[in-house]
Formats: structure tokens, sequence, C-alpha cells
């Protein structure tokens, strides 16, 4: 494959981030790189790129890959701490996208307001909100049990009806997305047991 292309700029990044200007790299060291996302879907999301290994994305990873998911991990819970330490009402969570679009491993660290105006389409709310975005823990224990991560069954997760990530609530379109997360929701309360 050429390194030319849209989809391979992350790699472009990790091997030269000393040449990007600051409003694109957050941090780097040797065994990472952390970028502001270009087209963040919440006030805070960043993407951190191993620099130690090249790994495509997800259906790549094997159990070898485990220390690096340590490390990726170990890096997102820095930037986490310093985040909310700047906005304690911020939530967060870590995970790749099953299939992602751009090429390089990436783990999304995201802010769970998903307040931005990059979040233009189902999509953009799907590929954050639904198992279509698989946190890394649980992909570290797929790996452990499985030996290999199959993004297959998660594409149905791309285009499936919106619904609230807090509450399940049933959302009709972005419209309405934006008009629900500006309001406090709250999960389910649990359905009384019958006894």
């Amino acid at each position: 494959r050429m390194d030319g292309g849209w989809d391979a700029a992350l790699l472009r990044i990790v091997k030269e981030p000393e040449t990007q200007p600051p409003h694109v790299v957050y941090f780097y060291d040797e065994e990472v790189v952390i970028i502001y996302d270009k087209f963040p879907k919440a006030q805070k999301h960043l993407l951190i790129l191993p620099r130690t290994e090249t790994v495509d994305g997800p259906s790549e990873l094997t159990p070898q890959h485990l220390p690096l998911l340590e490390c990726l991990k170990k890096h997102a819970l820095r930037v986490i701490t310093v985040l909310q330490e700047q906005n304690p009402s911020l939530t967060f969570k870590m995970g790749f996208h099953a299939v992602p679009s751009m090429r390089h491993l990436h783990l999304h660290v995201i802010s769970q307001d998903f307040d931005s105006p990059a979040l233009k389409r189902p999509k953009h709310w799907n590929t954050f909100t639904t198992p279509f975005f698989v946190e890394l823990d649980t992909m570290s224990e797929i790996l452990r049990s499985s030996g290999r991560f199959d993004p297959a069954p998660y594409h149905k997760h791309e285009n499936q009806r919106m619904v609230c990530h807090k509450c399940a609530t049933p959302l009709r379109d972005i419209k309405q997305v934006k008009r629900h997360i500006s309001t406090p929701c709250h999960p389910p309360s649990p359905s009384p047991s019958l006894s």
C-alpha cells in the first residue's frame, strides 16, 4: 500500500510528529503520538497513536499486542486525568472503531457530551455510542479469549436506529440528538423484580 492517501495521514503524523503544528499534536514521546481529532465529535476528542509498532487497525491485533494496548491505556488515562482537571463535569470513554476509516491503529479518547458541530450524521453518532465503538478493555478481553478481533458482526451498528447512549431514548435525527444531549437525561430505572 502507498502512504500517500488520506487514509494514511495518521501514519505520516506518527513518523514525524515534530513537523506538525501545536493545534494538531497534543503530545508525543517515543511510545505514542497523541493528536486532536481533526473533526472532533465531542468537546474533547483525541487520538492516541502507537509509535513502537505499525498495526493498520483492530482486525490485525493479536494477543501479542496486549502490552501495546496497555501502553495506549496508560497514556489515555493520563490524558483523561488532565482533561478532567480542566473540566470535572466531563466523563470519557476510550476505544476503537470496529472498522476504522483511517489506517494505523488509533485509540479514541472522547468525552461523552458529544457537543460538537462536527457531529452531523447518524453514522457519527452510532460509531461512538453503539457496540461499533469497542472500548479498550473489551478489545483486550476479546484478544485474550478469542485471539483475534473479527469486525464483521459490528458493521450493522453503524446504520442502526439512533438511541441515547445514557437513557436509551430513540432519536429520530441529528437535530433531535442535539436537542436531547443539551438536557440532562438519566439511565432507565431497573425494572422492579417480581417477588
